[in-house]
């Protein structure tokens, strides 16, 4: 997932919940808001540039100064799996 560091927020609100979505097993991270418009993923994906992750964004290569395009291009693809119980085809 990826958010907007809003700058810091009010109390750190643009990435409080990154910590909080690591718990879960969810890879986060934030980029600066300097660098992509607020609730924009167009913008996001297009002149984003990670601000902070989580450990797990962190250890798939979210690092702070890469851009959210570079990172995403050096994921592995992923191609869909199905557990038991998941009724989606």
């Amino acid at each position: 997932m990826v958010f907007n560091d809003a700058g810091g927020g009010r109390d750190r609100a643009g990435v409080a919940g990154l910590t909080l979505l690591e718990a879960h097993g969810v890879a986060a991270c934030a980029v600066a808001h300097d660098s992509a418009r607020i609730g924009e993923a167009a913008s996001t994906l297009a002149t984003g540039v990670i601000s902070e992750a989580n450990g797990l964004a962190l250890s798939l290569g979210a690092v702070p100064g890469r851009t959210v395009a570079a990172w995403l291009r050096s994921l592995p693809e992923v191609t869909h799996t199905t557990r038991a119980g998941d009724d989606r085809s």
